[in-house]
């Protein structure tokens, strides 16, 4: 019986498990750290959309709605919404009216262990931008 020879022109399963770990750490060294710069930016305009819709609510239902913000978790009119691990916030506190105007002008000012960013409400119609 004659032996065929072994077809060596592709990969074995160990070089290709190999370069796509290679891959992976890679992937984690380079762009893992810009998502969790990315992440704080998300997080802001997470808040901002959860306050918006308490201006909405308020309009609504014709009623003030209050919204605090603590070191780790923030109080949309008494429901929590705790941040993701990483970012901290300083305490800030104010409420939309039944017309849906806001009643204290501010700053809330988060961070995680890269990066600092702002949420600012503006006195009035309640305008908010992340910076």
């Amino acid at each position: 019986m004659d032996r065929q020879k072994k077809n060596r022109e592709g990969f074995t399963l160990i070089e290709t498990l190999f370069v796509v770990a290679l891959c992976v750490m890679m992937y984690g060294m380079f762009v893992g750290k810009k998502a969790t710069a990315f992440s704080l930016q998300l997080f802001l305009r997470q808040m901002k959309l959860y306050c918006e819709e308490q201006q909405f609510s308020a309009m609504q239902a014709g009623q003030r709605r209050t919204i605090r913000f603590e070191n780790d978790h923030a109080l949309f009119d008494q429901e929590s919404v705790f941040y993701p691990s990483g970012i901290t916030c300083e305490p800030y506190a104010f409420a939309y009216n039944a017309a849906g105007n806001i009643s204290k002008a501010g700053t809330l000012r988060c961070a995680n262990e890269k990066e600092q960013g702002t949420l600012v409400f503006q006195l009035g119609s309640g305008r908010s931008v992340v910076r």
